[in-house]
């Protein structure tokens, strides 16, 4: 990865902008900034639509400075702050992610902006980038996701832990995740069976949909390695109500040579069930490589969960 360097300027629908380092000197634009943003933006960027103080945002600027970046998109003439990104350190390698655009000039800018903060946080030595996005916030998810974020999966239906990482297609684990390590695949982000993993103390990863919308493709189905993979004690792949066919990802891991066991589960599986099969599955693990099967449950309603 390249080093990155700043100030950079670029042009968006035809006028120039700089992108540099946020400074101290910055309190007061970049809260006329946050000022200006709709209500609406100020909820996706702060959970709340009250503008931040003064105050609020020179300390962001000082946790920034000392334990993270921050970056903004500035015009030139007249100088007038448009954007922003930035990260702070959260401990084991992680960083929380947040990042703002005027409505005025959004489009490439916000992917562009993510790309720095990636490159930034991956020069300060952090393995991934995490945020908490809205569910209503679709173009944050796409961008991220884009990039081939996972879902920290967790109990509230309006947010979603997204995580990318800093130095290839896909986030990796944290070296404190406990074991046992579950990556499930084309589940939605608040699946019942992946949060109750977590809320039963699993290290759970979720990759809702390995084939749509990436610009960073799946590195399994490219014949890639894939480090969430490699590192997992178990892999589940959730497969629609409709009991389609196995696809390419189950042929995927057949095809690898997956070590950790691999599970088909059909999504109308009910949580204490899923959560049976998973300690069957984990227990027996040891790293051998099962035939995916699935697991179907046409007796239980279905799970009322989804995106």
């Amino acid at each position: 990865m390249e080093t990155l360097l700043l100030p950079v300027e670029i042009r968006v629908k035809g006028a120039p902008l700089v992108v540099r380092r946020a400074t101290t000197a910055d309190v007061d634009g970049l809260t006329e900034f946050y000022r200006g943003l709709s209500d609406d933006d100020r909820h996706r960027r702060f959970f709340t639509a009250q503008v931040p103080s003064r105050a609020a945002v020179a300390r962001w600027l000082e946790v920034t400075a000392d334990h993270g970046d921050s970056l903004v998109v500035e015009t030139m003439d007249p100088p007038r702050i448009v954007g922003e990104a930035g990260w702070v350190d959260i401990g084991d390698a992680r960083a929380e992610l947040a990042i703002a655009l005027d409505a005025g000039w959004r489009g490439w800018l916000a992917p562009y902006l993510v790309d720095l903060a990636v490159r930034s946080a991956a020069e300060r030595g952090m393995e991934v980038l995490e945020a908490d996005v809205l569910s209503s916030n679709c173009a944050m998810s796409a961008t991220l996701r884009a990039r081939g974020a996972a879902v920290l999966p967790q109990a509230d239906p309006g947010t979603v832990r997204l995580v990318v990482g800093t130095t290839g297609p896909t986030p990796v684990w944290s070296s404190s995740s406990a074991h046992p390590r579950v990556l499930v695949e084309r589940a939605p982000s608040h699946w019942s069976g992946a949060v109750a993993a977590a809320d039963g103390g699993l290290a759970v990863f979720v990759c809702p949909d390995p084939v749509k919308g990436r610009a960073h493709p799946c590195p399994l189905l490219v014949g890639d390695h894939c480090p969430l993979v490699d590192a997992a004690d178990a892999v589940v792949v959730v497969m629609p109500r409709s009991g389609q066919a196995p696809d390419a990802v189950i042929e995927a891991h057949r095809s690898s040579g997956t070590r950790a066991p691999v599970v088909v589960v059909d999504s109308s599986i009910g949580r204490d069930g899923f959560l049976q099969r998973l300690a069957r599955v984990v227990a027996d693990g040891g790293g051998s490589r099962p035939e995916p099967s699935p697991e179907r449950a046409p007796d239980r309603a279905p799970d009322p969960s989804g995106e």
